[in-house]
């Protein structure tokens, strides 16, 4: 532990100061009509409190969180302040579930429900908020640099930044990031102590592309080819620590380690940037401030060779800042710093694993799961089937979608692509032409459950599931049928989710149909002989049946095209010319998105990840036909033997349909517990598995 933090923590100083805002909360009240209100009374009635905001509530929440003695900025009455002399904002506060899980219990909370904006000076030029309270020696400077005059004052700075020694200082920055007199002047005597805070949000706005809410690994590898790229994020890299943080689900901590610089991914496995938020209506504001006060703290107490623990600390405490949001009704809605910054045993589980360099870069193909050992990755396939993703032991990022789970990354961003298409889509109201995206995957890799749990998981009251084999059409007529069905079910109120198996089938010459779906398409328009018909807003859904991946259905002949020789290159072209006459340029077009599922059986000599895929699927697999075998904590009571045979098992001979059907003939019904026993018999197994093999499984380590 360090040193000092024998002391007495409020013998111990800081400072902290930066941009001031008084933050002003309104809320709708309630008021009686009784005989004899005034006319006021007779409209919308709100009331407003005033709160700190910037750099004053930076300051309540570090003292909160350090119980140090705080200097820096002080407001006597912050009602009594105009905007002339501090920014105000303004925030409309409403009362909200606590939580979308668990809105049935009636518990409610203050929370944001739309930020107005600010009122500032009439000239426009904000003069910083100088310190009530100065100090030359403090151990930890935290400055709240919002981009609104404080970083080109010096006069205003603190004067603890010319201390000797110099002290750790902390920069909650907001954009233009890494510009003005103060960067240059901490820069200049404080970068082996500076630790720089920002939001992904405010690199983005800066032009750097780092995507959102696709994956992890992509999230990670974005950043690492803009931090060898951008000039933004290498004036950032100049201070000791980079912080960024992607919402309160992850962070990537930047720093120098023998002239190299090393980036390391912090993150929930459990929810992508800005997921967790989906659970708790309504909005907050002072997240990351409540980050900075927490990370402070930990460095404050224990030293910069915490910072890791101040990273998962920070994610804590923000977390409880959204739970806790202002309060609840009768009060008056206010920050509850205790409850905030007093350590729960309840904190989430966040992990961290080091981002590979610039040699798996944009175009690469990182995952997390490769980072895994083989031994790792069978024991957590094995947890995921008992315990499920909560698992603490679970490093893999997992993406739910309604009932479905996923832990491969190029499914996790098809899906996350294909869900954000469909909630796009699903928010038009004056929308007449279809979306439509298609799905791909092996025989029994549920290529169309996986669509329609991202779909339910939206609007689930809405959507109306219609699904056509297009292989069993006979003729035009057949399809011109099942436009009408589609029409029909909008016409009712419902969007149609219109999954058309095996498009990619003959009709008269090869992938025959698709010609016959340009129009609907396009036009949101069918022809029944010589009469058009509208179909309407509907999802149209496509999901490969000759084609395995969206890449066997189509791989354009180009100049670029490698071929071993002559006769390779013109069986191609013949193929791409068949797949021109057929109409099949044009139906790719017309889609929007698409998914590869991957198999559950092994796809190469080397993957080992099928397990993990695997497991997500057999779980689900169990708590659908035999939840019986599931006890009060949601573990599955199987047998190691069993298990170990349902992961490792070669192959399933039909893909997800094998899994199922030897689930299906297990004698489960009146057994508490899936023992060998309730196997079914080894001519049974045959079918789907190979039952020796299976077998030898079960017995292993007998």
């Amino acid at each position: 532990m360090h040193q000092d933090s024998i002391q007495s923590p409020r013998s111990r100083k800081l400072v902290v100061t930066g941009d001031a805002a008084i933050d002003w909360l309104q809320w709708k009240c309630q008021v009686s009509q009784d005989q004899g209100v005034q006319n006021w009374l007779a409209g919308p009635v709100f009331k407003m409190v005033p709160r700190p905001g910037g750099s004053l509530l930076l300051a309540k929440m570090v003292e909160a969180a350090t119980n140090a003695h705080v200097f820096g900025q002080e407001v006597d009455d912050l009602s009594d302040v105009s905007s002339e002399e501090v920014l105000h904002s303004m925030a409309e506060v409403a009362v909200f579930p606590l939580s979308h899980l668990n809105e049935e219990k009636g518990e409610s909370i203050y929370r944001v429900e739309k930020f107005e904006g600010y009122s500032g000076p009439s000239t426009c030029v904000l003069n910083p908020l100088p310190m009530s309270n100065d100090i030359d020696e403090v151990e930890m400077v935290v400055l709240d640099d919002g981009g609104n005059g404080f970083r080109d004052r010096p006069e205003v700075w603190p004067s603890a930044l010319d201390g000797d020694p110099t002290p750790l200082v902390i920069v909650k920055m907001n954009r233009p990031l890494a510009e003005g007199a103060l960067w240059e002047r901490l820069i200049e005597k404080n970068s082996e102590n500076l630790i720089v805070v920002v939001n992904a949000d405010s690199l983005r706005l800066c032009g750097i592309n780092i995507s959102r809410r696709l994956s992890w690994e992509r999230t990670a590898q974005d950043f690492e080819w803009h931090a060898h790229h951008d000039p933004v994020i290498a004036q950032l890299m100049r201070s000791r620590y980079l912080v960024v943080l992607f919402g309160i689900e992850g962070a990537i901590l930047c720093h120098k380690n023998k002239g190299t610089v090393m980036n390391t991914l912090y993150y929930d496995p459990m929810v992508m940037e800005d997921d967790y938020k989906d659970d708790w209506p309504g909005q907050m504001q002072g997240l990351t401030s409540a980050f900075v006060s927490a990370l402070s703290a930990r460095l404050f107490q224990d030293g910069l060779e915490h910072i890791g623990k101040g990273v998962r600390d920070g994610f804590a405490a923000a977390r409880r800042l959204f739970l806790h949001g202002y309060g609840s009704p009768p009060d008056e809605p206010d920050y509850h710093l205790k409850e905030i910054f007093e350590p729960h045993l309840t904190d989430p589980l966040f992990t961290s694993i080091d981002i590979p360099s610039l040699g798996v870069g944009k175009g690469q193909h990182w995952t997390i799961l490769d980072e895994l050992a083989g031994e790792e990755l069978e024991d957590i396939a094995y947890k995921l089937v008992i315990e499920g993703a909560v698992s603490p032991m679970i490093r893999v990022p997992v993406a739910s979608f309604g009932k479905l789970r996923t832990v491969d990354r190029t499914e996790i961003e098809s899906y996350k692509s294909i869900m954000n298409l469909l909630d796009e889509y699903l928010s038009k109201r004056d929308v007449t032409t279809p979306l439509s995206i298609a799905v791909f995957g092996p025989p029994g890799s549920g290529k169309t459950y996986g669509v329609t749990q991202i779909s339910k998981s939206l609007q689930p009251e809405k959507i109306e599931k219609l699904e056509f084999n297009v292989s069993q059409f006979r003729s035009l007529e057949d399809l011109v049928n099942a436009f009408h069905k589609v029409q029909s079910t909008g016409l009712e109120g419902k969007i149609p989710l219109v999954f058309f198996d095996e498009f990619d089938c003959f009709y008269g010459q090869r992938k025959g149909w698709l010609k016959y779906f340009l129009a609907p398409m396009q036009d949101g328009i069918f022809r029944d002989g010589e009469t058009f018909h509208p179909i309407g807003k509907s999802i149209f859904v496509f999901a490969g049946g000759t084609s395995h991946t969206f890449e066997d259905f189509f791989t354009e002949y180009t100049e670029e095209n490698q071929f071993n020789d002559l006769e390779e290159a013109r069986q191609a072209w013949e193929e791409w010319d068949q797949f021109c006459d057929a109409k099949g340029p044009d139906f790719v077009s017309r889609l929007r998105g698409y998914v590869n599922i991957m198999a559950i059986n092994p796809t190469n000599e080397v993957d080992r990840c099928y397990m993990i895929r695997r497991a997500m699927i057999l779980r689900s697999i169990l708590k659908a036909k035999a939840g019986h075998i599931f006890d009060k904590d949601e573990k599955a009571l199987i047998d190691p033997g069993v298990l170990r045979a349902l992961i490792k098992v070669r192959r399933y001979k039909h893909g997800v349909r094998s899994m199922e059907a030897v689930i299906d003939m297990s004698l489960l019904s009146d057994r508490a517990e899936f023992q060998p026993a309730a196997l079914p018999p080894k001519d049974q197994l045959s079918l789907h598995v190979d039952a020796d093999h299976f077998l030898s499984l079960v017995l292993e380590g007998i």
